[in-house]
C-alpha cells in the first residue's frame, strides 16, 4: 500500500485489527441495503462505531497524523451508513474527528458534494 500502510509491528496491527472490524461490518451492511433490519440499525451499527473508538486515534486518523488504508474504510463506512440513513445520532468524537479530516481534502470533499445526495 505503500504511503498508506504502516511502519512498525504495532502499527501494523492496529491498521489491520482496525481493517478486520470494518470488513465484519461491511458484510452486514451489504446484507442490510435492501432494508435495514432494527437490529443492524440500533445494535450492530453502534457496537461498531463503539468498537473503533476504543482503538486509540490519537488524531485525527488511527495512527496520528498519518492516514492509511483503515482509516479511508472507516471513512467509507460511515458514509455508507449515511447514506442509508443508518448511522447513530452521534459518532465518538475520534469518529467525528476522522470524518472532518477526510472532508477536508479538497478532492474528496467536491466528490463527497456531487455524490452526497444519492443514496445507496
Amino acid at each position: 500500500m505503500g504511503a498508506y500502510d504502516d511502519n512498525t509491528n504495532w502499527e501494523k496491527y492496529l491498521v489491520d485489527a482496525v481493517a478486520n472490524i470494518y470488513i465484519d461490518w461491511r458484510s452486514q451492511w451489504v446484507a442490510n441495503l435492501n432494508g435495514a433490519s432494527e437490529s443492524y440499525k440500533k445494535e450492530t451499527v453502534p457496537a461498531y462505531y463503539d468498537l473503533l473508538a476504543k482503538y486509540d486515534f490519537d488524531g485525527p486518523y488511527l495512527l496520528g497524523d498519518k492516514v492509511t488504508y483503515a482509516d479511508f474504510a472507516v471513512y467509507q463506512s460511515i458514509d455508507n451508513d449515511m447514506r442509508t440513513g443508518t448511522i447513530p445520532d452521534t459518532l465518538p468524537p475520534a469518529l467525528t474527528k476522522l470524518v472532518e479530516a477526510f472532508e477536508v481534502w479538497p478532492n474528496l470533499s467536491a466528490y463527497i458534494e456531487e455524490t452526497r445526495h444519492a443514496k445507496a
